[in-house]
């Protein structure tokens, strides 16, 4: 074969020129159909799509995070702190604790007033000095041991509290010495003994108020009042000096008990040792165990 004509050999070339082209706009087709279906289009600058195209398919992504709703956050997180229940019954009714703290305090009942004065005596020592019994008032005069005087009616044994004030008007010892039930037994609430600075109980499993758990030393002015506080209960023996705890005596495993030289001030009196003493506004109530003093 010879060779091929200038013509033709130019007309095979544009022929095969024209079928390049097209390969390659088929070619470039192609690879945006498939950057369509594979590929997130950006929301920028993206071109829509022409007719007869598939719709662009998005790549699968991650959902969006959603916030974690309040109660899903709750049980994921640590329980919240467990709020005390209330004392409550069905109802709201108060529990029978708050019942007693909340109980009206019974009324006080003055015990050197009227008939109670008729009651109390001189109490017969040996060596004392003389007792004025006036209205709310008892003078324990100087004696040479002890004087005082004493209640010779029914008195509450237990669960009951006495409210009085006491003050030294001559010498140096106890000016107070008030003797009270304990259930069966008694004791003595000391104030100002053993020279004049002892506070305290006698006796505890046989200790008197300068030897015991309960001792405490204070100052005493002469002729100065203070007010005392005692409140006995089936529980504890406590005591005020001028509204300050001073005496706080759990009864439990303990003997209670009185020294002999006060024991015939029983079952409720007062007494000095060679000094003297008054004791004015004195009064007693009932009390409910548990309840504040």
């Amino acid at each position: 074969m010879g060779s091929m004509p200038f013509r033709r050999r130019m007309a095979v070339a544009a022929v095969g020129a024209v079928a390049m082209i097209a390969l390659s706009c088929d070619a470039g087709e192609n690879r945006l159909r498939w950057r369509r279906l594979f590929r997130r289009p950006s929301s920028v600058g993206s071109c829509t799509a022409r007719s007869g195209d598939p719709d662009p398919k998005p790549a699968d992504t991650a959902p969006p995070s959603v916030p974690p709703s309040p109660d899903s956050a709750r049980s994921e997180s640590a329980a919240p702190p467990v709020e005390p229940k209330r004392t409550e019954g069905a109802g709201g009714e108060r529990s029978p604790s708050d019942l007693v703290k909340s109980e009206p305090a019974a009324a006080w009942t003055a015990m050197l007033e009227g008939p109670p004065l008729t009651l109390w005596k001189p109490v017969r020592f040996g060596g004392e000095g003389d007792v004025e019994l006036n209205e709310n008032q008892i003078v324990m005069g100087m004696g040479s041991s002890m004087t005082g005087a004493h209640f010779t009616g029914d008195v509450l044994r237990t669960n009951y509290e006495v409210d009085f004030e006491a003050r030294r008007l001559e010498g140096i010892d106890f000016f107070c010495a008030f003797t009270f039930p304990v259930g069966e037994s008694y004791c003595s609430f000391i104030v100002g003994g053993w020279a004049g600075g002892i506070v305290g109980l006698s006796s505890i499993d046989g200790n008197d108020a300068s030897q015991n758990a309960t001792t405490k030393y204070m100052t005493f002015k002469n002729e100065q009042w203070y007010r005392m506080r005692v409140r006995v209960t089936t529980e504890t023996i406590e005591a005020w000096i001028d509204d300050q705890p001073v005496v706080y005596q759990n009864l439990a495993g303990h003997r209670i008990g009185t020294r002999a030289e006060v024991d015939p001030s029983r079952p409720f009196g007062f007494s000095t040792w060679e000094t003297k003493g008054e004791i004015r506004n004195l009064r007693i109530r009932a009390v409910t165990p548990g309840s504040s003093p």
